[in-house]
């Protein structure tokens, strides 16, 4: 896995976020909820809190610049890691919270047991800090086993492998959320897919998970 940086002036999706919530600072979220969210056990339901279910409403709002911005961060960032090959992306990014006390995501796993591809490249953008027990934890080869934060200042993001690697999330002990998109690419080559999204149900078909870039 390497980590990189972008230009957060230029690419606000934390300031569309912020908007969303009416909060301004992101790593404070858990703050507008006035009990904290039941641990998750069922990775089916990761993406159905209550942080969830306003997010997305933001994917239907054509006012909402929020993929137009995800948009151009791909074709202007990810796209030069691959020197002109093609290349086709998740369609809308997958938002995550992890608030104190909390793990956001249900269990330890590789995306590849969730019907994505082994050939898939992961990007991790935080749009908080990620640190220590807040943040992704993954080993460095399949099945080896040594998992380690992926620690991340606001700003950097990550390309990794999350289809093949084991990953999940410890307990967050830091006391501030974690707040960040993440979302896969694949070169058209290794393009081939049957099934649903496990948490979304959406077709994993190019026009539906998968757009061409």
């Amino acid at each position: 896995m390497i980590k990189y940086s972008y230009d957060t002036d230029k690419y606000p999706l934390h300031k569309i976020v912020m908007e969303v919530f009416g909060i301004s600072e992101l790593n404070k979220i858990h703050l507008i909820l006035n009990n904290n969210l039941d641990i998750p056990d069922d990775p089916s339901k990761d993406q159905s809190t209550v942080f969830h279910k306003k997010f997305y409403k933001i994917y239907e709002d054509e006012k909402c610049n929020f993929l137009n911005i995800y948009r151009d961060f791909i074709k202007n960032i990810i796209t030069e890691h691959f020197h002109g090959k093609k290349m086709y992306y998740q369609t809308k990014p997958t938002f995550r919270v992890q608030i104190p006390n909390n793990i956001a995501v249900a269990k330890w796993h590789k995306d590849k047991a969730y019907n994505h591809s082994n050939n898939e490249i992961n990007i991790f953008l935080p749009l908080t800090e990620a640190f220590d027990t807040n943040t992704i934890w993954a080993e460095s080869e399949e099945d080896r086993g040594d998992f380690a934060p992926m620690n991340a200042k606001f700003g950097e993001y990550y390309l990794w492998d999350g289809a093949n690697l084991s990953h999940g999330n410890k307990k967050n002990e830091t006391g501030v959320s974690r707040v960040s998109i993440d979302f896969r690419i694949i070169s058209s080559e290794h393009f081939n897919y049957s099934g649903t999204s496990v948490t979304s149900k959406i077709p994993m078909s190019l026009g539906s998970y998968w757009s061409e870039i």
